[in-house]
């Protein structure tokens, strides 16, 4: 009998060993035998069996073809979840759906039944006052807040079960509709992306509205190994409770560098302000920086798919035609002088941009989306952690 250990098993497939564990856990993959070895380990022909499900469909470029075990994966410049595509899950499903999706891939992100109740939750407990704030705070500042209300609230956060980190996942996603105080008229009874809608900008929200945020938090959703979320997986690696595992990402999001980066490209377009402008603004940052900020995605040999998709969105909608045309006299300038191309930064400071929203809304909406990743992520791992037997942290 030919046996690998996880360590082999998870080279040979090109995943992580935790990934290897959630598979055991998922029934996708079943130990071998011990034989006379202490540690887990696998028959090679079962290995190699899986590896070859994973490829069945043949090689794109350099990539294997996306995989419904993987939350998330990127072939031929297209981004996956669970290997649907993720711009056309965007279209066809809400927000709430397909982060039930990427949690469990037995879902049907573009079912009709009705949504757990805990997607509506509004509980004094995680809301958030505004005079607990400076003038100043950014919105993602009042956000972290709620995510820590909502944890010490919780005396079950410790419960790791998959059904649990669910319900986390969803909590922790209606107390953040309840942690921004509302900019426009409330919306009673809408969905998530109708209620966060109002709490960014004074535009009354409509159905294009609400689909075109919900567009954005589902392209933004996951993007596999960014830095927050490998933050994510070495917290919840250690069997921390879901809210310290998504305060955690949301500390290395609010990088500069990560998903603090659209702020850079709203500023940018407010600085312009007029076409006129746009060139000497563009210049300006050209004098201060290589970087432009929205520009440049190292994980695309082409365009960004969700930037385009977002950016082609607005222009279908033409909201502001004036600020609209700003955002593309940007995108024109620096595509003439640097032939590269707009990462989803630059779509979703655009957004931001052209319906007004408040100061830092984009990091906001980052947070939001990406809140459904990162518990995707701490399922898996934590998944890992039972299939290993282990329920207790290493110090």
């Amino acid at each position: 009998m030919d046996l690998l250990s996880v360590e082999e098993a998870a080279g040979l497939l090109n995943v992580r060993t935790s990934t290897i564990y959630a598979y055991v856990s998922r029934g996708i993959l079943a130990r071998a035998p011990q034989s006379k070895r202490k540690q887990t380990v696998f028959l090679r022909e079962d290995i190699e069996a899986l590896a070859a499900r994973s490829n069945r469909a043949g090689r794109t470029g350099t990539a294997l073809v996306p995989n419904a075990a993987d939350i998330s994966s990127i072939v031929a410049d297209t981004l996956y979840y669970r290997g649907r595509e993720a711009t056309v899950l965007a279209a066809e499903s809400s927000f709430e759906r397909v982060a039930e999706f990427l949690w469990d891939g037995r879902a049907d992100p573009r079912g009709d039944t009705p949504l757990d109740a805990a997607w509506t939750l509004s509980e004094p407990s995680v809301e958030v006052s505004a005079a607990e704030f400076p003038a100043g705070s950014l919105p993602v500042d009042r956000l972290k807040v709620a995510a820590a209300l909502a944890g010490a609230s919780d005396p079950l956060r410790y419960d790791l079960a998959p059904g649990s980190v669910r319900r986390v996942g969803r909590r922790v996603l209606a107390s953040f509709a309840c942690a921004l105080p509302p900019v426009g008229e409330p919306v009673v009874g809408g969905s998530l992306a109708d209620d966060f809608w109002c709490r960014l900008t004074s535009v009354p929200v409509e159905a294009r509205h609400s689909r075109l945020l919900s567009n954005a938090l589902v392209v933004l959703a996951d993007h596999g190994p960014a830095p927050s979320t490998l933050a994510v997986g070495a917290a919840a690696r250690v069997a921390a409770d879901p809210y310290s595992v998504l305060l955690t990402g949301m500390g290395v999001a609010s990088g500069l560098l990560h998903g603090g980066s659209s702020l850079a490209a709203q500023t940018l377009f407010g600085e312009a302000g007029t076409l006129a402008r746009v060139p000497a603004v563009v210049g300006t940052y050209l004098r201060n920086s290589p970087r432009i900020p929205g520009f440049g995605q190292p994980r695309y040999r082409g365009p960004d798919p969700r930037a385009r998709f977002i950016l082609e969105r607005l222009h279908e909608e033409a909201f502001d035609p004036e600020r609209l045309a700003i955002v593309d006299a940007v995108l024109d300038t620096v595509r003439d002088r640097r032939d590269t191309d707009p990462n989803i930064e630059f779509a979703l400071g655009a957004l931001c941009f052209v319906y007004g929203m408040s100061y830092g809304a984009g990091e906001a909406i980052f947070v939001v989306a990406r809140t459904a990743g990162w518990i995707a992520h701490a399922i898996e791992e934590y998944e890992a952690l039972a299939a290993q037997g282990r329920v207790m942290g290493l110090i």
